[in-house]
């Protein structure tokens, strides 16, 4: 077995849509009075060729990132373990590095 490139970029891609369908959802179910052009608009704001302008392109991009990361990390852990090798499942309750960036720089969670 081989680590996919493929499955990587699918599930990176799979997670772009679905926080775009999610995006969408919450600022459509937030609009009192919701007209088909407001729909449109909406639609049109969170788009592919759009989302990166928005607010939210920090939290898709990393979203992205983590899924392909996570992806790529079962399909190597998969394999290792053909060989008797267990990486374990990524530690995803460490904070250890966010909490010395941002104490490094000064930063508060509230920004």
């Amino acid at each position: 077995m081989q680590i996919s490139y493929d499955d990587i970029l699918f599930s990176a891609e799979m997670m772009f849509d679905e926080l775009i369908n999610i995006t969408i959802a919450e600022e459509t179910h937030n609009t009192k009075h919701l007209s088909e052009n407001d729909f449109r608009k909406i639609v049109e704001k969170y788009s592919t060729q759009n989302i990166l302008s928005t607010t939210q392109a920090k939290t898709m991009v990393t979203a992205v990132a983590v899924a392909a990361i996570e992806n790529y990390h079962e399909q190597l852990r998969e394999k290792l373990l053909e060989f008797g090798i267990d990486i374990d499942e990524i530690d995803t309750k460490s904070k250890k590095i966010r909490k010395g960036y941002k104490e490094l720089f000064e930063i508060s969670d509230d920004e």
